[in-house]
């Protein structure tokens, strides 16, 4: 086992405590910061695997199996893992997305072991029963029919598929209905077996955590079929796109006309990755921010009008989103364009660029002052590759942003808008194509 350590800088106004990186295993990664005032501690797991990982037949199986992981294991029959951690007063959320299945929890200190243990056996040895996935099949129909229900999700679906054509990272995190329809426990138990044997692992402890015997337990949870030998990181796992972003447009009814407009981007770490956050604060963060201002305050063109900003291991996307009523549609598509590519071709002035660095700062600090919070930072930069740093650090690298910096990742990210992807749901899908042509995003029509 091989152990790390990064102290945070005194005086950085985020120090806590060390920050202790062992790697337990092959591929097996265990990060902890112990905060001396804490009772409780933030607990979390991320396997490097999610939909990038499927094959085409079985989309939709990483997210499937994320459900099923509640339903029982080795150790815990149907419904026991819920009652555990109502019997902990603690709840276990789940998540997966295109790379990536994270499961976390919060718990007193003196519950820490069993919840590492729960979470370790319905990670590595859940019961994949026929009943059970067909019953978990169900729902995640309800909840694929929950999402074509609205607009605005649905939008932000066909985002995906946009940016990244013909590629594993367009397909739906969730599936499609043909492929859920499919899935069975053989498909799902060799999905598990196979990605899950040679994927990444990060395991993260922050608040009243005790650094060796997490690491113990981590080891002694591990399946014996976990192989020594690791996959690929995520980038080279993803391969590459296989088209140019294209235009999504799909007619619903709907009080609103949805529109997401974005860009793919790649390599996004270091001063860059702070300059599009930054960035992002600017076009459609905050409140303040050029798009709320301009399509909501000034003009009452929207009541929902915001930016995005995905960054995964080695890829993410940047853009922008607005519904409107469809007999508005014009001028605000219109507006939205007009305001990217006047922040792509003047940049942005001296006052808009310190509030939006004092924005990104001040999250960053905010996140930092729950255990929580300190355990996501850990998690999302150990398990796309990122080094730990001192959060200090994340924070100069926000300062550091100057207006040349931020008018080149604008230039690089915006200039293009009749190249960027767009998405769309649309009460009239005619009537939103002319609109987005008439603004320029003459990207090819795929609806």
């Amino acid at each position: 086992m091989s152990t790390n350590t990064a102290t945070p800088a005194g005086g950085s106004g985020f120090a806590a405590g060390p920050v202790r990186v062992s790697t337990v295993a092959p591929g097996v990664l265990v990060a902890t910061e112990a905060l001396p005032w804490a009772r409780a501690a933030a607990l979390s797991a991320t396997i490097l695997a999610g939909s990038v990982d499927e094959a085409p037949e079985i989309a939709g199986a990483a997210h499937l199996i994320e459900h099923l992981l509640f339903r029982g294991s080795s150790k815990f029959g149907p419904g026991a893992v819920d009652r555990l951690f109502d019997e902990l007063g603690a709840d276990l959320t789940a998540s997966t997305d295109r790379c990536q299945t994270h499961l976390a929890t919060w718990v007193m200190a003196e519950h820490a072991e069993r919840a590492v243990d729960a979470i370790a056996d319905v990670l590595w040895r859940p019961d994949l029963r026929e009943e059970d996935v067909a019953h978990e099949r169900e729902i995640v129909l309800e909840e694929v029919a929950m999402l074509e229900d609205s607009p605005e999700e649905l939008t932000f679906e066909l985002m995906g598929d946009a940016l990244f054509p013909d590629s594993p990272l367009g397909r739906p995190v969730i599936g499609r209905r043909e492929t859920i329809a499919s899935l069975d426990a053989a498909s799902l138990e060799g999905f598990h077996r196979a990605r899950y044997a040679v994927a990444p692992v990060v395991w993260v402890g922050v608040g009243a955590v005790d650094h060796d015997a997490l690491c113990e337990q981590v080891v002694a949870t591990l399946p014996e079929w976990r192989a020594a030998e690791i996959a690929l990181p995520t980038d080279e796992r993803r391969g590459e796109p296989n088209g140019a972003p294209r235009r999504i447009v799909v007619e619903r009814p709907s009080e609103q006309t949805h529109i997401a407009v974005g860009v793919p981007i790649f390599d996004a770490h270091g001063p860059r990755r702070a300059a599009l956050q930054v960035l992002d604060a600017v076009v459609g963060g905050p409140p303040s921010s050029r798009l709320f201002q301009e399509i909501r305050e000034r003009r009452g063109l929207a009541y929902s009008v915001s930016s995005f900003l995905e960054l995964q291991q080695g890829f993410g996307a940047f853009g922008a989103y607005l519904g409107t009523r469809p007999e508005r549609i014009g001028i605000a598509v219109d507006v939205l364009a007009g305001e990217l590519r006047k922040i792509a071709e003047q940049g942005v002035g001296a006052d808009d660029l310190a509030w939006a660095r004092d924005h990104v700062a001040g999250r960053l600090g905010l996140g930092l002052e729950t255990a929580g919070g300190r355990a996501a930072l850990l998690s999302s930069r150990l398990s796309v590759g990122m080094p730990v740093v001192d959060p200090a650090v994340i924070a100069a690298e926000v300062a550091a942003v100057d207006g040349e910096a931020l008018h080149e990742i604008a230039r690089e990210t915006l200039s293009g808008l009749e190249h960027a992807a767009v998405a769309c749901v649309a009460p009239d899908a005619e009537g939103a194509q002319r609109a987005l042509e008439a603004a320029g995003l003459a990207t090819a029509v795929h609806a």
